[in-house]
């Protein structure tokens, strides 16, 4: 009887021990998840369900988008950075977790090595967005409202220690601007207020906002590039204010090297179909072809240039 009852208490210790120690050349054997750490609709939202799809009729396993949004992606991020590195799960998320969060917010994960970094697909300029009409038509009508007004302009962004938040910042100091800061839980949210003309501003990733401008439900006033881009023809570059962002598909640090690689060539394949780049390049972004070492070096890249940018900025007052 003793035998039988530590083989009963030790059954669940070796099942586990028997799924983690399952061969990087089985896998996938089963559903896969992908955190996405952002409410649905936003940029990182839509790459991850595409990648879902692709990644699904290649491997004949359903990958499962699971979004955790909360305190702008950094919730679902630290999550994901403490789950088993068995090839399971994936995680969607995007520079701001990996790059501002950190830096601002502190969290419970190391950027570069809590991850091993699995696909990037582009960096993605930001649209400078306004209500629709003929009193947010160009920079200077922002600039006229902002100084017309005494609270200044209402300056809404997809969540504190986002791209969005620090390009508002940004663009209200570079003009001495007075703003109010007003954070939203994503894109979606934000941008309906943008169309009912509750906010005077958002600056938010052209891959999702694109679709709103180009429909006229709000205006895109500029954007945050060197020079005008042949996507968005009629919208300037803004003086001041150069910022990229991007969705970035990762793994918990650790999962196996041949997983992850399988991962980066099918995907890589898969992005550069003349349809995905074409995508891309409509909505203003730059397409990335990138190794699992190459995005590291990205990422470490954005991590220090970002740094640059806070370094001397007092966000507390904004």
């Amino acid at each position: 009887m003793r035998w039988l009852l530590l083989v009963m208490l030790l059954l669940p210790w070796l099942g586990g021990a028997a799924a983690r120690a399952e061969p990087a050349e089985a896998w996938p054997s089963r559903d896969i998840r992908i955190i996405v750490p952002f409410p649905p609709g936003d940029a990182a939202d839509s790459e991850a369900r595409r990648l879902a799809t692709h990644y699904a009729e290649v491997f004949g396993v359903n990958f499962v988008v699971d979004n955790r949004p909360g305190v702008s992606g950094r919730m679902g991020t630290e999550l994901s950075a403490r789950l088993a590195s068995d090839g399971y799960t994936l995680i969607m998320t995007a520079s701001g977790p990996l790059t501002l969060v950190p830096q601002i917010l502190g969290a419970g994960y190391d950027p570069l090595v809590s991850f091993e970094p699995v696909l990037l697909p582009a960096a993605m300029p930001l649209l400078l967005l306004a209500p629709e009409g003929p009193a947010y038509a160009q920079v200077r009508d922002l600039v006229l409202r902002a100084r017309g007004q005494r609270r200044g302009l209402a300056a809404c962004s997809t969540g504190i220690a986002t791209p969005s938040h620090i390009a508002a910042v940004l663009f209200a100091r570079s003009l001495d601007l007075d703003f109010v800061h007003v954070p939203y839980r994503g894109s979606y949210a934000a941008m309906t207020d943008v169309m009912a003309a509750r906010c005077d501003m958002l600056f938010d990733n052209a891959a999702s906002a694109g679709r709103h401008a180009r429909a006229g439900r709000v205006r895109a006033v500029a954007i945050t590039t060197d020079a005008p881009q042949t996507a968005w023809p009629g919208v300037p570059a803004l003086e001041g204010v150069r910022l990229s962002t991007f969705s970035v598909l990762v793994a918990p640090g650790g999962t196996h090297r041949l997983i992850v690689s399988q991962l980066n060539d099918i995907g890589r394949r898969f992005l550069a179909r003349p349809e995905e780049r074409a995508r891309i390049l409509a909505e203003g972004g730059q397409p990335l072809d990138l190794a699992p070492s190459q995005i590291r070096s990205y990422l470490r890249h954005e991590i220090a240039g970002w740094n640059a940018i806070l370094r001397g900025m007092d966000l507390a007052r904004d």
